[in-house]
């Protein structure tokens, strides 16, 4: 085990693959710790250290929701774990391509600055930017954030939870080599009910390589069909 001078804080568990807390309430001494789990009978292994600190062992949440085969959205403010109603289990399961075969609505693919309407939303894409920091949080060596602004809108109430998220809408990214990411997408933005707002949705991504699309999908209806915006020209 290493000791590590360490800012314990909700935003750096939670973040865990791809992001550092920028900034920190606290600085104590902790203790990284190797550990594996396994679920039925499937070894585990975290890309991420646990953390021990005066006896109680801190996991990474989002690598532990996406091994039990849930969504997680950190906002900022609160923790919103969603089921996301299909068997995700992987062996290395944060950031790490999805095996699940996605439904796009048609063989349509939108471009950047074209409408996508459905009887729920609406989505226009303004573009994509790549940095190493955002959202008060600094990418981790080797990597960076691929950043989609966009602008959506919906006059439809969410009926599990109390506001929408910008990542409720937009949550798989394409790498340019065509790996879907699926998961571990953040952003602080909420989106506001009749009227339109523009959102960021980050990726934490390897450097050099960029996102070539992403997919919209239905919060309403929280099916496995998606709409697909290309990002290249």
């Amino acid at each position: 085990m290493k000791k590590a001078i360490i800012g314990l804080v909700a935003g750096m568990l939670i973040g865990s693959a791809g992001m550092a807390a920028a900034a920190t309430t606290q600085t104590v001494q902790a203790v990284l710790k190797k550990l594996s789990i396994s679920v039925n009978g499937q070894k585990q292994e975290f890309k991420n250290d646990p953390l021990v600190y005066k006896g109680v062992t801190y996991l990474p949440l989002r690598e532990i929701s996406e091994i039990l085969g849930y969504g997680l959205v950190y906002d900022g403010n609160t923790i919103d774990f969603q089921n996301k109603d299909v068997n995700i289990l992987k062996s290395n399961p944060i950031s790490e391509v999805s095996s699940i075969k996605l439904k796009d609505t048609s063989e349509k693919i939108y471009s950047i600055g074209e409408v996508i309407e459905t009887e729920n939303f609406k989505v226009k894409v303004n573009g994509i930017t790549y940095t190493t920091s955002h959202g008060g949080f600094i990418a981790e060596s080797g990597e960076v954030f691929a950043v989609v602004n966009f602008d959506v809108f919906t006059d439809k109430d969410p009926s599990y939870k109390v506001i929408w998220s910008a990542t409720d809408f937009l949550d798989i990214f394409t790498l340019d080599g065509g790996k879907e990411l699926m998961g571990s997408s953040f952003t602080v933005d909420k989106v506001k009910l009749n009227q339109w707002t523009t959102v960021n949705v980050s990726k934490s991504i390897p450097e050099g390589y960029k996102i070539s699309n992403v997919k919209f999908s239905d919060p309403v209806l929280r099916n496995l069909t998606y709409y697909k915006v290309s990002l290249t020209d």
